[in-house]
């Protein structure tokens, strides 16, 4: 997914998957969401990459298995 963005790590993330000569998926739709992550869609998908924040911003609630192991919220 980081094939289209403009952030410093993605141009690595890039940089590296093309050095390993690896297949990668096709992605369309691509869309940074400021200050949360990205978004596209693959294969018929959407699907999103973020931290904590992009949850917020997604109104989703972390499952209760995934809260207990951080119970305290902080990441």
């Amino acid at each position: 997914m980081e094939g289209d963005s403009e952030h410093l790590i993605a141009r690595s993330i890039r940089e590296e998957a093309e050095t390993r000569a690896l297949a990668l998926p096709d992605i369309s739709n691509f869309e940074a969401i400021k200050g949360h992550g990205i978004q596209a869609d693959i294969d018929g998908h959407k699907v999103y990459v973020g931290g904590p924040q992009l949850l917020t911003h997604l109104a989703i609630d972390l499952p209760k298995s995934l809260v207990a192991v951080n119970p305290r919220g902080r990441w």
